[in-house]
């Protein structure tokens, strides 16, 4: 699943370019390249693969609007799925929550999520739940 690129994206970038001083910067500390970030800035990257997005949320995130991820929440109402989108050692990014309310039923839906998801190792797996039993202690 890829995710979409529009122009709050784009702007949120080019601040995080402007914050760390180059693209170049910004590639170093995301481990996408510069020339993806220079296509995603002039929309010419329509689209970001989990890991590049993953990668570059953490750097533009203060960059976007509140509730900014809900944009890519699925269609149905209905459907409670959350997508690991992002592990990046410190930050994990989650690309849509549909119809969970509160913080203790997100974090118990995405421990759930990752506990069946056959993406990951066991190790991985645990490193990823205990930096989500750190960040949400509600």
């Amino acid at each position: 699943m890829r995710i979409p690129n529009d122009k709050i994206v784009q702007q949120a970038i080019q601040n995080a370019v402007n914050k760390l001083g180059s693209q170049d910067e910004l590639a170093k500390k995301t481990g996408v390249l510069q020339k993806d970030i220079s296509r995603y800035i002039s929309g010419k990257g329509k689209s970001f693969t989990p890991q590049a997005w993953g990668n570059l949320y953490k750097y533009i995130r203060e960059f976007l609007p509140e509730n900014y991820t809900e944009n890519f929440m699925p269609d149905n109402d209905n459907d409670r799925s959350i997508n690991l989108i992002g592990y990046n050692h410190e930050t994990i990014v989650v690309h849509s929550i549909a119809g969970l309310t509160t913080a203790k039923e997100i974090k118990s839906d995405l421990i759930k999520n990752i506990i069946d998801s056959g993406e990951f190792d066991q190790e991985t797996k645990l490193k990823i739940i205990a930096l989500i039993s750190k960040d949400c202690s509600n």
